[in-house]
């Protein structure tokens, strides 16, 4: 995905949400509730708290990823 335009496709894979959600999030008939909570209680905050909301929930992100490769390796073996 690095060096090009992003596609549906590949929104919609980030995001964990279907194609057809992201076309009609970018168009505009429709707003994914939660995320635009969560924007606007970001904006809110000075920028490097909200720096900081990313880089903790990025690692969170990646440990679980980690822990459940981790997990289907060791199912696997057995």
């Amino acid at each position: 995905m690095h060096g090009r335009r992003l596609t549906h496709e590949d929104l919609a894979l980030l995001a964990h949400a279907s194609t057809r959600a992201v076309g009609e999030w970018m168009r505009g008939s429709t707003t994914p509730a939660a995320m635009s909570s969560v924007l606007n209680l970001m904006a809110l905050l000075p920028p490097e708290d909200v720096n900081a909301v990313l880089k903790a929930w990025r690692e969170t992100k990646m440990q679980k990823t980690k822990a459940r490769g981790d997990l289907a390796n060791s199912k696997s073996i057995q």
